[in-house]
């Protein structure tokens, strides 16, 4: 996997999860997207599903760079869940919370190792009407050279 494959990587554990899935595909933020564009993406799936689940682009940390020269480090990407409080939806709260932490950190097929879940999150209430979390994960990378 590489640094451009974790948003992908995250979006496909949280789209195959059966209860996750029907909650919509989750968007993958891009900084050069217009942002009315991902307002709308948004608000429409907040309007559709009650949810909104965004992945943030990955950053690498504490890269090492091997003889072989493959770069081994951490990707650090967060999963952004804004969650209606007027809409009905399932699952939802802490059962929603325990479900992306569980279906994130879930050990794949293959050599790659699964990620990890970094403690921290907080909820803050929008004005737009619902609750926005943050969770944050590490997932580890070797990257080899072209």
């Amino acid at each position: 996997m590489t640094l451009d494959n974790v948003q992908a990587y995250f979006a496909g554990l949280i789209t195959a999860d059966a209860q996750l899935g029907l909650l919509g595909t989750p968007i993958q933020f891009d900084p050069y997207k217009d942002p009315e564009e991902a307002k709308s993406a948004i608000a429409d799936q907040l309007r559709a599903t009650g949810v909104c689940i965004e992945i943030e682009e990955a950053e690498l940390y504490n890269a090492e760079t091997l003889l072989d020269g493959t770069t081994k480090g951490d990707a650090h990407c967060s999963v952004l869940v804004a969650e209606s409080v007027l809409k009905a939806h399932t699952p939802n709260r802490s059962a929603l919370r325990t479900r992306i932490i569980q279906t994130c950190t879930k050990r794949p097929s293959g050599t790659q190792k699964p990620a990890r879940y970094v403690p921290g999150e907080g909820a803050v209430r929008t004005e737009g009407g619902y609750v926005l979390r943050m969770y944050s994960f590490f997932i580890p990378l070797n990257i080899k050279p072209a």
